[in-house]
């Protein structure tokens, strides 16, 4: 396959009459798939290409979830009188657990702020700019829908990462349960980590020929003006003028304006030069060194950090919490690391991927920030009742409880955190934002990984961390009222040209006074 992303080819698309017209056209005059599926269908490939990427964020993050078991009877004897005990040391599995939290905080930070200088297309870092991709080309009547589909991604990879682990362990079933061959353990952890490439493959080559969106290249424009502010006025240097965008339609499925008869129509829009390191750092700290932006991001950053403290000490120690619930018993390995997974399975279907579509259907009815404060207060209570009748809870509704706190963490927090980001800050930051934004929340997973099998195993129990969890859901609720707005219908980027507009009339006002 060609790549000619950087090509100028990549710009243009032939119409129904053969000529060639500009992308942003072009994907305005598709036609809608149906009625009851409002998305063209370059969104339903926007949507598939972009969600592939979480899809394999979440299979790769959580698979660890369910590989974690089988490591325990390969390495530490499991069942049987093993010379290590047969446990996995809980600071050795916090460590493993936070590895690949520790890797995402580094890939949000450094691939948010490169999508933003070099470009949104061939960088990497799913979170930042999978979110900037989508938020920069959906209408704002279904933009929220949109990055919720591509969010709910997350689900299905848990989802599949269960089903793949049920999948193997009954090939290996002879060899594991009627044999009793356990050595052959060693392969099925193995496998359910490789199978992770062959998505990642398929996706590629079209991840690497997406055009940028024109939000993203206007926006490039914009800030080369923004460091000759206070000079350009006394007239020792030139701004570009932005033009308005209209907050009815995203600027790229905006109308074109109107060309020469004459003009060679085949010739592809200027994209600007990439920006210098220097130039982009300079407007993100120009942008947020006022509070008004300043204060939104605190509340990104810190609801998505208290949200993965919980979120996340649940997710990555599922096995754990389901074997301590007492469902996933069994009379030898085989049985038990089958009724494990089972257990996943049904906590996904009943209510972690559930949770996703409930959003979807709602997220452009009831707003984003209603939807975060109410899963924050719902995964409150529910935490505060298991935590406070821990004790007493039959197996079963440990189970229920705890399943319907996967379905409001997703019809709730663990959605919107990632929608509001996408949706607040303006393009020109919005990666570099969005990836910090997420890299704060990954340092509340790291700490979970680190200190959920720790706390839980030797210092103060199961019902207390829940305490925990209970404290920061409650925390997060606050948080999001005082410091988010309601991003529904809001265009960040009309509202930054605007903010800019007037800042330079104020300078103007005071060199003429």
């Amino acid at each position: 396959m060609r790549l000619m992303q950087w090509k100028d080819e990549a710009y243009l698309r032939k119409d129904e009459n053969g000529n060639f017209v500009p992308i942003e056209e072009y994907e305005r005059r598709t036609q809608r798939i149906s009625s009851w599926l409002p998305l063209s269908r370059w969104e339903v490939k926007l949507l598939a290409i972009t969600g592939v990427g979480f899809f394999l964020d979440s299979y790769d993050l959580f698979i660890i979830n369910l590989v974690t078991p089988v490591w325990t009877y390969e390495y530490w004897g499991g069942l049987t009188n093993h010379p290590r005990g047969g446990h996995y040391p809980p600071g050795l599995r916090g460590l493993v657990n936070a590895g690949a939290q520790i890797g995402n905080i580094f890939g949000q930070l450094g691939f948010g702020f490169l999508g933003d200088t070099l470009g949104r297309i061939g960088i990497g870092g799913d979170y930042p700019m999978s979110a900037s991709i989508v938020a920069e080309r959906g209408h704002l009547n279904h933009r929220g829908a949109l990055l919720g589909w591509i969010f709910s991604n997350q689900g299905w990879g848990t989802l599949a990462g269960s089903i793949v682990t049920i999948v193997v362990l009954a090939c290996f079933e002879p060899a594991l349960n009627m044999r009793g061959e356990v050595g052959q353990i060693d392969a099925i952890w193995r496998i359910q980590m490789g199978l992770a490439l062959v998505p990642a493959l398929l996706v590629l080559p079209f991840r690497l020929t997406m055009p940028e969106g024109r939000k993203y290249l206007e926006s490039k424009e914009l800030n080369y003006s923004l460091p000759s502010l206070n000079t350009s006025l006394e007239g020792s240097s030139p701004i570009l003028e932005p033009k308005p965008i209209d907050p009815k339609v995203d600027s790229d499925k905006a109308e074109l304006p109107p060309q020469d008869p004459g003009a060679n129509n085949s010739n592809p829009p200027v994209i600007p030069e990439p920006e210098s390191r220097k130039a982009k750092w300079d407007a993100f700290i120009i942008y947020f060194s006022e509070w008004r932006h300043l204060k939104i991001l605190i509340g990104t950053a810190l609801s998505w950090f208290l949200l993965d403290i919980a979120f996340y000490g649940t997710n990555l120690n599922q096995s754990v919490i389901l074997a301590d619930i007492g469902f996933t018993t069994g009379r030898n390995e085989y049985h038990t690391l089958m009724r494990n997974a089972q257990g996943n399975l049904i906590v996904a279907v009943a209510g972690y991927v559930p949770g996703y579509f409930v959003t979807i259907a709602l997220v452009e009815r009831i707003g984003r920030k209603w939807i975060q404060v109410q899963g924050f207060l719902v995964c409150a209570l529910l935490f505060g009742v298991l935590a406070g009748d821990y004790a007493h809870l039959s197996t079963a509704a440990r189970f229920v409880l705890f399943a319907l706190a996967q379905f409001f963490f997703n019809f709730g927090p663990n959605a919107t955190t990632f929608i509001i980001p996408a949706e607040v800050f303006p393009s020109r930051v919005r990666g570099t934002a969005h990836g910090l934004s997420a890299a704060t929340g990954r340092i509340g997973s790291i700490l979970a990984a680190l200190l959920f099998n720790f706390l839980s195993s030797n210092v103060i129990g199961l019902a207390n961390v829940l305490w925990i969890f209970f404290a920061c859901n409650l925390l997060g609720a606050v948080v999001t009222l005082l410091f988010l707005p309601e991003t529904k219908g809001r265009d960040a980027d009309l509202i930054d040209w605007e903010e800019i507009q007037e800042a330079r009339k104020k300078k103007a006002e005071e060199g003429t006074a």
